[in-house]
């Protein structure tokens, strides 16, 4: 019988984390920000068709073309105070034909261009590390992207947190799976809930492989932004639906979706 009790408790409990896990998801969905009704297509990692990726000179080019607004993958150097804009890790080699984002903002600010900006290695910074990074990213964009459209995405909530307390706008990375057995999924989904509750964050964000139906019912109310999307078709769906933010693509079809 003892196990029978302990079923019980394990369960009453399970019931009540749900409970509560729930209940401030809904109050964090309901104080979350409207998403934008148009101008939802972005340039992945800031590129132009085949021009090299998170370079000023394809990003320029965008800008040119009246592109709603670009991702960008930046990676902070606490030796320099430096974000480089570059994918993966940069080297030192990299950095001499690399454009820091300061770069890049005091060209594209004034633009008021929308910015997703991907920090990519926040997660293995030192705490004052991580410190220094937001108060230098939340500097750079008081200073020259007041009047942007920005998402700072990571997946690090406790980062997130740092931006979110300087005033920046937040996007949690998240990775649902569908195909994970459900006691996996519900797992994962209910760890995600909490987390996005604890800003609560701005937006929510994710491969686009890992929305179908099932997650975007669970996170319905929650400006999403979704990456990467290259059939027109799909693009103009995703466009239409209000809680998604803004989605990239590797494409010239930016002028889905525009304001007029």
């Amino acid at each position: 019988m003892r196990w029978l009790w302990r079923m019980a408790l394990f369960a009453l409990l399970l019931g009540l984390a749900k409970w509560g896990i729930d209940g401030r998801f809904e109050r964090a969905v309901q104080s979350a920000p409207a998403a934008a009704s148009c101008d939802k297509v972005w340039a992945h990692r800031g590129r132009f068709e085949s021009d090299p990726p998170n370079t000023l000179a394809s990003a320029q080019r965008l800008m040119s073309l009246g592109v709603a607004g670009l991702e960008l993958d930046i990676h902070y150097d606490p030796e320099q105070q430096h974000f480089w804009v570059i994918h993966d890790d940069p080297r030192a080699a990299d950095k001499a034909h690399r454009d820091n984002l300061e770069r890049f903002l005091e060209v594209l600010g004034p633009a008021k261009m929308g910015l997703w900006l991907d920090a990519k290695n926040v997660a293995s910074l030192a705490p004052w590390d991580a410190i220094a990074a937001a108060d230098r990213l939340q500097q750079l964009l008081a200073r020259y992207a007041p009047q942007s459209r920005v998402y700072v995405e990571s997946r690090n909530p406790f980062y997130l947190l740092l931006l979110q307390s300087r005033g920046v706008p937040t996007s949690y990375l998240i990775s649902p799976n569908s195909r994970h057995a459900a006691a996996v999924f519900w797992l994962n989904v209910y760890w995600m809930k909490w987390s996005y509750s604890w800003g609560p964050f701005d937006a929510v964000s994710m491969d686009i492989g890992r929305y179908d139906t099932r997650v975007a019912e669970i996170f319905a109310g929650v400006p999403t932004l979704l990456s990467t999307v290259n059939d027109d078709i799909m693009v103009a769906a995703l466009a239409s639906q209000p809680n998604v933010a803004a989605l990239l693509s590797d494409r010239n079809i930016f002028q889905v979706g525009r304001c007029h």
